[in-house]
Order: C-alpha cells, then structure tokens, then sequence
C-alpha cells in the first residue's frame, strides 16, 4: 500500500511538473500558448485533479481503517472517553493522538492529547487521555513525567488496574522498588485477575531476591494467563535461584515452547545458578 502511494505521489509531480514545463516552453518559444497546448494543459491538471482526490480519500480510508483497529484494541481504555455524540470531534481528535501513538510520533501526539485534557467532562474521558500522554512519555523514556500524569490519573481513576500496574512499572524503571510494590499490589487489590500486574510484581520480587513471593505470583499470572511468558520465565528463574532444577527446566520448557529465546533464558538461567549452566551444551 505504502508502495503504491509513493509511485502515486511520484505520478502526481510528474504530471504537475510537465504542465509547468508545456507552459514555460510554449510561452518562451511563441510569446503565449497556443490551442493544442492548452488543452495539454488542461488534460494533465484534471488528470493530477483526479489522482490528488483519489490520494486524500485513500489516506482517509486508512486512517479510518486504523481507527476502527484502536477502537477495539483500546477498548478498555477509551471506551467511555468522549462516547457521547456531543464529543465526537474531541473523540476522533483522541483517537488522532493514538495514531501519532502507534507511528511513534510521541511529541506530537502529547502536544494533541494535552490539549484534550480542557475538554474532559468526565473521569473517562480524562483516563483515555492521561493514559496515552503517561504513555508517550513512557517510549521516551521519561519515566518521571510518565509518573507524574499516572499519578494524577489514579486520583480521578483509581478503578483502573492498568493504570495502578503502568505507574509500578515506571517505579521499578527508575529503582524505586517500595513504590513499585506499592503499585503493584493497588493493581492487583482492583483486579486480582490481572496478568501484567501479578507477572509484574512477580519480576520485581525476583530482582529483589525474593523468590518465595516471585513464585507466588508468578504462578498467579499464569493461572490467568497460561501464555504469559513474562511469567514463565521469572518461575524457570526464580526455581534455580532456589536451587529447585526440576521445576525450573519445567518452566524453562514452558517459556520455550511460548517462543522465548532459548539462549538469551538459558544465560539468563546461568547467572542466577551463580554462573553455572544446567544445560547440555549442543555440539
């Protein structure tokens, strides 16, 4: 598709560019134009007519297109955000704001999200835009502004699982290992059914040493979730650090067969085996 567009654009110009070029000549060579080169002219500025018209109602049929994928995927976040038929414009401006998400555009898509937030009536409509502006600033790698809008959130929308599991999540990027806990534990007290944030306190646990309580939850996640690597692979690890060998190359396999990488989990394994491999090394 994207191909198809480019040879488009290129088409366009290049039927801009000869009418341009039709006109200079004849213009130069016999001071005006002349019938023949008019109606040249003509044909080649229709003909870019067209193909700009077809060019603006593709780009807004796939932008529609990716709308309507947002709409589901971000169901659970957006669903209430600016849902009346009064807020349809604030609506499709919010769901702007995920596309330039979704392309990696973050500044962008906070300075337009931002400018969402004099717009919310209600809680929902500021959790759709918190939660993507948090979001943003978490690709960036700006944990401390990602914290600061999640944090808020949490005020107006403390309902929400995800946004309890996302803000521990920033914690623990930043080291912070009691808050992390904290969050975590306020996710999994609304939604004791949520995998990222019983995987999330289980990884976190584990980094701590802490592998009784990783096993507890990790165990949890999967229960929820039984293709939840993220879980798997903190169990496989939390066993050998435990020095159970069984039950980590059981959770080990389980990872694998989810389609974890086998040598990365393996070396992984081995610095928790205090540098020790237990497996076979392939000849």
């Amino acid at each position: 598709m994207k191909k198809r567009k480019i040879i488009a654009l290129i088409a366009l110009c290049i039927l801009v560019l000869s009418a341009f070029i039709i006109a200079i000549v004849e213009v130069s060579n016999k001071g005006s134009l002349g019938e023949n080169s008019v109606k040249s002219l003509i044909a080649l500025l229709v003909s870019a007519l067209i193909l700009t018209v077809k060019l603006i109602s593709s780009f807004k049929k796939e932008k529609n297109s990716a709308f309507s994928v947002y709409e589901k995927e971000y169901k659970d976040i957006i669903d209430g955000s600016f849902s009346k038929d009064d807020f349809k414009k604030e609506r499709l401006s919010l769901l702007e704001g995920i596309d330039l998400f979704n392309n990696k555009e973050y500044e962008k898509a906070i300075e337009l999200l931002t400018s969402l937030k004099e717009k919310c009536v209600t809680a929902q409509d500021k959790y759709g835009v918190y939660f993507f502006i948090a979001k943003c600033y978490s690709r960036m790698g700006n944990s401390k502004s990602a914290i600061e809008i999640y944090s808020e959130a949490t005020e107006f929308y403390p309902i929400s699982s995800t946004l309890w599991s996302n803000l521990g999540f920033e914690y623990d990027r930043l080291g912070d290992f009691e808050k992390a806990k904290s969050a975590y534990k306020k996710a999994i007290d609304v939604d004791n059914t949520n995998s990222y944030a019983l995987s999330n306190m289980a990884q976190l646990l584990l980094k701590a040493g802490d592998y009784d309580g990783c096993i507890t939850y990790a165990k949890r996640a999967l229960d929820y979730d039984s293709s939840f690597y993220q879980a798997s692979n903190a169990l496989a690890l939390a066993y050998i650090g435990s020095g159970d060998e069984g039950e980590c190359l059981k959770y080990y396999n389980l990872s694998i067969s989810l389609g974890v990488d086998k040598t990365e989990l393996q070396e992984a394994i081995k610095r928790f085996n205090g540098g020790k491999s237990i497996f076979i090394e392939e000849k």
